[in-house]
């Protein structure tokens, strides 16, 4: 069975220990403070290097192109936004960094 984790994007940071340290019950009451949280979940694949993907971040492909992970809820996938055409094979790519942190890297 494939292990399920988030990171969190929390007070310009990136967190992975975001679901040990929160009481879920007060976030759920207060649901405000999730507006300046963004929750981001493991796609299960690694890159090149063995390093988890999630979404959100930016992976280096093949002839410099570079595309963020984003979850497609219209295919129920996993996806990479990019105008080439690039089969998402494992082991692949390489996170290169993550929209948060590195937003340039798209430009």
């Amino acid at each position: 069975m494939r292990e399920i984790k988030f990171r969190a994007w929390e007070n310009n940071k990136i967190r992975y220990d975001f679901w040990q340290r929160c009481d879920l019950g007060n976030y759920l009451n207060s649901i405000g403070v999730f507006k300046d949280i963004k929750i981001m979940q493991c796609t299960g694949l690694k890159d090149k290097n063995g390093k988890d993907i999630y979404e959100g971040d930016i992976i280096g492909l093949p002839a410099n192109y570079k595309a963020e992970v984003f979850y497609d809820e219209n295919n129920v996938c996993f996806a990479l936004d990019t105008d080439t055409d690039y089969n998402p094979c494992i082991g692949r790519y390489k996170v290169i960094g993550n929209i948060y942190e590195n937003k340039e890297l798209l430009q």
